[in-house]
């Protein structure tokens, strides 16, 4: 089946098909056990793949291409002939997927893209899609087929490629017709309102993206105001207003039979509630779960009172409330619940263990609109260890969070790791945490691993580390500079754009030491001293062309208070040409970059021959 049909959000979004209204376009055309084109295909028969796309009057149709024949020598442009004799043309897009520069907490999990088609080249390459998107007169309507544009001749980038000739009517199919669904755009709730600010933060949507704009819509539609214009070029501006136009729609539609339903499903989609000063938001993001609904409330095939009973069970089937771990180390956690409520609400907290209750569950109140967090000691018991052998430090565990009827799971690791022989490895590096992953929809994409392991070499105890960079940083990687001096309020500083791993020794929120080691140039310390007073400190780093290697061999001092004790270790990963961090274990809102320790048993290590270091042989790129 050809890339354009994948079954994702945007396609729900951007066309919002109806499958009871009819077969789409692709399925007459394009055979699954076709053989694939040959090498160095020229693109043909570039078709419509629905043929009942929703459209909204005088505002933006963004109709979903498929082609008999992929290849290059795409044209930029389309045209639309109605049946009325009038033509507009559309610009060709791509819609695709993306890794985020930086990862905010309403960040979505589908990180998409849009941009224009080039002349001539395979927009399908890595999974895109293509679309046609144009704005429509108001005063048009009715079907519509496509056809080449006439571009002219050599100075069409299409027609001059190699290969390319062939007749328009080889490059477009022009026998299907498209029948939109024709709905009016409902009249806006607050006209004389003032707009809204287009403000980033973790309250707000993500002002970058053309894809989350018509959260914006909705949001000032709920404060009264006017939306911000959407940001971007044209072409991100057209699918923003789309798939607003769409959700205005659906929403006015619901309204007409239950204003109470309409009113829950807009709250749910943008929630909010405070965390300290910080606003942050709690609405639904999964992408599957939002374009559900968008789906159940464009869908002209159903009864007005069908699409709000479908909505009434949307909105019953989703928790407004987010909780999350924030800490997982040690003999108790600290949890966070949301609750965007304008009410208190009972809660109470319930331990697991391979599917067992374990121990009474713990009970408190949610502040109303606000994030309350509350610290659960562990459990001392396991369930079925009768004899008393399981170390219950070494289990994982998970909490149930009860709000009235509604339940939130959390996974929780073992208290405490052990450091065995050839070394522990650290628990993966992770974005910083986003309401999608708090929700459990997805964890943000990371397109450049980093590892991590603590060994023990030569009677001394080290870090070894490895990150990729796909060769994309280059001389990047010399940019930036020490973290200013340490706020006694803030106590970690990231040096966000510099390439860098930063070690954190010591409990959260108040380490006693914080080391941070670029790539390239001297380390620097912001909490224990500096670099140079520690004489058994030791850095050695080598840098490839599409990896980076570390080595930090930890002075003794650091690691004497832990030698009875587990060893409170976290890291950060920084970048030279990004915003974003990674960090092991438990990842930090971003309104907080406090990484969460891991603990670290060291004393199971006894007795054990050191490892055999071939990363750095003779020692080599030693610094301080």
């Amino acid at each position: 089946m050809n890339q354009s049909l994948r079954p994702l959000f945007w396609m729900a979004i951007a066309t919002a098909t109806l499958e009871a209204m009819g077969t789409p376009v692709a399925s007459a055309m394009v055979s699954q056990d076709a053989p694939p084109p040959a090498e160095a295909a020229m693109v043909a028969g570039i078709a419509p793949a629905v043929a009942r796309p929703i459209a909204v009057r005088g505002g933006v149709i963004m109709l979903p291409l498929l082609a008999q024949q992929s290849g290059s020598g795409w044209p930029d442009r389309i045209r639309l002939r109605f049946d009325s004799g009038d033509e507009i043309d559309a610009t060709l897009v791509r819609v695709f997927s993306t890794v985020p520069r930086a990862v905010h907490w309403t960040t979505s999990p589908g990180g998409l893209a849009v941009e224009p088609v080039v002349a001539g080249s395979d927009p399908l390459v890595q999974g895109a899609s293509v679309f046609a998107l144009a704005r429509v007169p108001e005063s048009l309507q009715g079907d519509f087929r496509l056809r080449a544009v006439d571009q002219g001749d050599a100075d069409s980038a299409a027609a001059s490629a190699p290969g390319a000739t062939r007749s328009p009517e080889a490059l477009v199919d022009d026998r299907f017709a498209v029948r939109p669904v024709w709905v009016d755009r409902p009249s806006p709730p607050w006209p004389e309102a003032p707009a809204l600010p287009m403000e980033g933060g973790p309250g707000r949507p993500d002002a970058r993206s053309p894809f989350d704009w018509w959260r914006w819509a909705l949001l000032a539609r709920r404060l009264r105001a006017q939306p911000p214009p959407p940001e971007g070029n044209a072409v991100e501006q057209l699918v923003a207003q789309h798939a607003a136009d769409l959700w205005a729609v659906g929403l006015a539609r619901l309204a007409t039979q239950s204003e109470g339903v309409a009113a829950e499903c807009v709250e749910l989609l943008t929630n909010t509630c405070r965390d300290g000063s910080v606003e942050v938001a709690t609405w639904v993001i999964d992408p599957l779960e939002v374009s559900t609904l968008l789906n159940i409330l464009v869908d002209f095939n159903r009864l007005d009172r069908s699409v709000m009973e479908g909505a009434f069970t949307w909105a019953r089937s989703h928790a407004p409330e987010v909780a999350w771990v924030e800490s997982d180390a040690g003999a108790s956690i600290e949890i966070a619940i949301a609750n965007p409520s304008v009410a208190e609400m009972p809660a109470s907290a319930q331990w697991l263990v391979t599917a067992k209750e374990v121990g009474e569950p713990v009970s408190f109140v949610l502040a109303p609109r606000s994030v309350t967090r509350i610290r659960l000691d562990r459990p001392h018991e396991v369930p079925g260890d009768t004899l008393g052998r399981i170390d219950w430090s070494t289990v994982p565990m998970s909490v149930v969070v009860a709000i009235e009827k509604r339940e939130l799971a959390l996974s929780v690791p073992p208290a405490v790791f052990q450091a065995q022989p050839p070394g522990f490895v650290m628990p993966p590096f992770r974005a910083v945490l986003t309401l999608a992953e708090a929700r459990r929809a997805a964890a943000p994409a990371i397109d450049r691993s980093t590892a991590a392991m603590l060994r023990r070499v030569r009677g001394r105890w080290e870090i070894f580390a490895e990150g990729a960079t796909g060769g994309a940083i280059g001389g990047a990687i010399e940019a930036g500079g020490p973290a200013a001096p340490l706020d006694p309020v803030e106590p970690l500083q990231l040096p966000i754009g510099r390439e860098a791993l930063t070690l954190v020794v010591g409990p959260k929120g108040s380490p006693n030491q914080v080391l941070c080691v670029p790539l390239v140039g001297a380390a620097w310390m912001t909490r224990g001293g500096s670099p140079d007073q520690w004489t058994d400190l030791e850095i050695r780093r080598r840098v490839d062309s599409d990896a980076w290697r570390l080595r930090v061999v930890l002075p003794d001092a650091w690691l004497a208070p832990y030698l009875g004790a587990p060893l409170p270790l976290a890291m950060v990963r920084t970048h030279a040409d990004r915003e974003a961090f990674e960090v092991t274990g438990a990842p930090p809102v971003p309104w907080s970059n406090l990484p969460a320790p891991t603990l670290v048993d060291l004393g199971v290590w006894v007795g054990f021959p050191s490892a055999v270091d071939r990363a750095f042989p003779n020692g080599s790129d030693r610094s301080r």
